[in-house]
């Protein structure tokens, strides 16, 4: 039996926005989404879910006022609460999350975030925090949650948590166990194939508009040794990062494995590709989300739809998707 008769596009989604990890492109693919099947959006009160403090239903804009009303899409920048994020959405809910290398993160975190985050902006580069961390790092002031090991804060730990090994395993297994899905930003069409598979969606659903992209200059690597350093520093965040990185893969070998004619169906011939264009950018990177923005103008910023902006066709998902199943079929 086809898949296209097995499966139901999932209508409840719940993706965890983790800070400058090309989750903004992601929220963009949502948002369209359900704006096209009038879709109810849990929207917040400004640009985010109460972040830095732990989600509450009532961050949801309107939800105190019907708390009953069912929500399809839960997607914005939040410190991640199970037990409340269950009040909003209903049980069926798919739940995924997009993680990016924690050094790569780290850098572009500091160069985004460096005037609003105390650590960056007292200690001026990562090289100097790193090497003075008890002078210019305090997790208790506003905003310095930015400096350390960010992608597990976003998923509503302790960021100076121990990596104890019984509590770092217990918390891999509850993610595990939570997340249907968790990508990885360094393999967006990938990442995307996989998306579109488990919420059944079509492949034209996945276009996007490439959010919140800083300037070349703004991020130019690091040296050894802070990139040692930094390594240390985000140790929780590498353990992230390595543990989900090997699941990753497993999912795309899966993916290859199901179905010899799926790269047919994904490959229709007489489907020609949108048109390509650009999107300017704005000095500093896209400003998609700054601090201020109403709900409605959160959505209506995301809901740049109009084809000549676009920075990626469907053909490179296309081939990506056909790529997976000619190497996996070549493994066999």
């Amino acid at each position: 039996m086809s898949r296209d008769v097995l499966c139901i596009p999932r209508k409840h989604l719940v993706f965890l926005k983790i800070h400058k990890a090309a989750s903004s492109t992601v929220l963009n693919i949502l948002y369209r989404y359900g704006e096209a099947r009038n879709m109810t959006l849990a929207l917040p009160f400004y640009n985010h879910l109460g972040c830095p403090k732990l989600f509450k239903a009532t961050y949801v804009k309107d939800f105190d006022k019907n708390s009953s009303k069912e929500y399809n899409i839960l997607c914005n920048h939040m410190k991640f609460n199970l037990p409340e994020v269950k009040k909003v959405m209903p049980r069926q809910s798919s739940y995924f999350t997009i993680l990016r290398n924690p050094n790569k993160l780290a850098e572009s975190a500091c160069s985004y975030f460096h005037t609003m985050t105390p650590a960056f902006r007292e200690a001026k580069s990562l090289d100097r925090l790193l090497s003075r961390p008890d002078t210019f790092y305090k997790l208790s002031r506003t905003k310095d949650h930015y400096a350390r090991n960010l992608m597990w804060f976003d998923l509503g730990q302790d960021p100076n948590a121990q990596d104890d090994p019984d509590y770092v395993n217990n918390t891999l297994l509850e993610l595990e166990r939570t997340f249907h899905l968790v990508m990885l930003a360094e393999y967006f069409n990938e990442l995307l194939v996989l998306l579109r598979e488990a919420l059944c969606w079509q492949m034209e659903d996945m276009v996007y508009i490439k959010l919140n992209v800083p300037q070349s200059s703004s991020v130019s690597g690091l040296p050894p040794t802070t990139s040692s350093k930094l390594q240390e520093w985000n140790s929780l965040g590498w353990i992230l990062d390595r543990h989900f990185n090997s699941s990753f893969w497993q999912r795309v070998a899966h993916y290859g494995q199901s179905g010899q004619d799926a790269a047919r169906r994904l490959l229709p011939p007489e489907t020609p590709p949108p048109t390509l264009g650009h999107l300017p950018p704005r000095e500093g990177g896209y400003q998609c989300c700054a601090d201020g923005f109403g709900a409605d103008e959160i959505l209506r910023r995301f809901l740049m739809v109009e084809q000549e902006h676009m920075v990626c066709s469907i053909t490179p998902l296309l081939l990506v998707s056909s790529k997976i199943k000619k190497s996996s079929r070549m493994r066999v």
